[in-house]
């Protein structure tokens, strides 16, 4: 049971027993998380916390990095991390916080990751980017193996926080690597001999394949520059029981243009993590393709570019519109005219309207295009819209102030009011009214910057 939920349902509650109203409804409002990096145990619900708050107090100090090749340089970084799982804000140190990251039973480690602007990619000189942090906590130990009287084993880990904040960042362009380009052939696989990686103390992932390819498009057309050979990392038996672990090969490709600005880039989307990267041309058109890949092993893949046609090829659906609940899983299998097509994916959505999942998050109209392996799109209009018992919860209880918090799945309302008595409606308004002020003070701190 969410615990923001509670204290909202918990105010509710409240004035409608002051007021001598006795709550009968139920309601279905559903939903999912977003995508977070895997863990070996379920992840704290961190909607039913108090709300993540991420800010920076001192910029890193030099957070220049090589375009397309590095991740940029966050030494220096502090960052002060609330709400969320954590018992109290707190003040990381980036420095400190990648070189410890060694599993302890009920220890803190931190993640950081930047991500550039999608609608315009790194540029040269100063970009503004946004920064990512994930914060988990090691749990619970399971024992595996004795040792000299010592137990040895693994630990669970517990997502406690996540949120991000706008940062600035200093991309230099790589030229020397563009230059020394392998040229790609139509329809020719070109090999990159892969090496197995290496996972560093702070948890950092180094690549040791990458290389560049120019690719001359010899006419017009919709071309695709795909991987092949990638596998998932997993453990097969045999009928005796004889386990065999196969190492994960993991490829991913920039596209960039013949003065190296970022194109497009994609990493799993041809499946089996094999990337796929589509793109319209022009005849004599160049374009250039950095390709890395992580692999637990020694291991060859293919980097292959094919022409499509000459154009995007159309995906043929039965409707062109769905309509869905609020919170409720948005199903697209039902638009498909082929139903064996046994891989697709969306390619692009407003995240805004949509989660991954992909569930609807805010009322109104949106627009979803999907995609196949084979380059094959088609543009979706989908509408967002209570359901029925959603309404009843607007219109009688206040829905549109505590339906935002709902979780993503279908709840009752009755169930959950019934949890929330459990939980004690005091207990829940005090806390309630403790997060309004904690968002008031950062409110009147953001005007104040402003």
């Amino acid at each position: 049971m969410k615990k923001t939920l509670k204290r909202g349902l918990a105010l509710l509650l409240a004035i409608l027993l002051t007021l001598g109203v006795s709550a009968v409804a139920s309601a279905a409002a559903p939903a999912a998380p977003m995508k977070a990096p895997e863990l070996t145990a379920a992840a704290v619900d961190l909607a039913a916390l108090p709300p993540c708050v991420l800010e920076i107090t001192t910029q890193p100090t030099d957070t220049t990095f090589v375009m397309y090749e590095e991740q940029p340089n966050l030494a220096g970084l502090v960052i002060t991390a609330s709400g969320g799982g954590l018992d109290a804000p707190a003040v990381v140190d980036y420095d400190a916080a990648i070189t410890d990251r060694t599993p302890a039973k009920d220890k803190f480690v931190w993640d950081f990751y930047v991500q550039r602007n999608y609608d315009v990619g790194w540029v040269v000189g100063d970009n503004q980017a946004m920064l990512y942090v994930w914060g988990y906590q090691w749990t619970t130990f399971h024992p595996e193996k004795e040792i000299d009287g010592v137990w040895y084993g693994t630990f669970d880990q517990e997502e406690v926080f996540f949120w991000y904040t706008a940062i600035t960042v200093k991309a230099i362009a790589r030229t020397t690597s563009m230059e020394n380009a392998l040229v790609l052939a139509l329809d020719t696989p070109a090999k990159l001999e892969l090496l197995p990686y290496v996972t560093w103390a702070d948890g950092s992932v180094s690549c040791e394949a990458y290389q560049w390819y120019k690719f001359t498009a010899p006419q017009d057309g919709y071309y695709i520059f795909r991987s092949d050979g990638a596998e998932r990392g997993r453990t097969l038996y045999s009928e005796d029981g004889e386990a065999y672990r196969v190492n994960t090969i993991d490829p991913w490709a920039y596209l960039c243009d013949k003065d190296g600005n970022w194109l497009d880039d994609d990493d799993d989307s041809y499946g089996n993590y094999n990337f796929a990267i589509y793109r319209q041309m022009k005849a004599n058109e160049l374009v250039y393709l950095y390709v890395g890949a992580y692999s637990g092993e020694e291991a060859t893949i293919d980097v292959v570019v094919s022409r499509l046609g000459d154009t995007q090829p159309v995906l043929k659906l039965k409707g062109n519109e769905v309509r869905a609940v609020y919170h409720e899983h948005i199903d697209f299998s039902g638009l498909l005219e082929d139903e064996d097509q046994d891989w697709w994916y969306i390619s692009k959505y407003d995240s805004s309207c949509l989660r991954y999942g992909v569930y609807g998050i805010k009322r109104g109209v949106t627009y979803v295009t999907l995609a196949t392996q084979d380059g094959r799109s088609a543009q979706v209009k989908v509408t967002i819209e209570y359901s029925l018992s959603q309404w009843l919860c607007v219109i009688f209880l206040g829905g549109f102030i505590w339906l935002p918090y709902t979780s993503y799945g279908t709840f009752n309302l009755f169930w959950e009011i019934g949890n929330l008595l459990g939980y004690g409606v005091g207990n829940a308004l005090i806390e309630l009214f403790a997060d309004w002020l904690y968002q008031l003070r950062y409110l009147l701190l953001g005007l104040r910057r402003w």
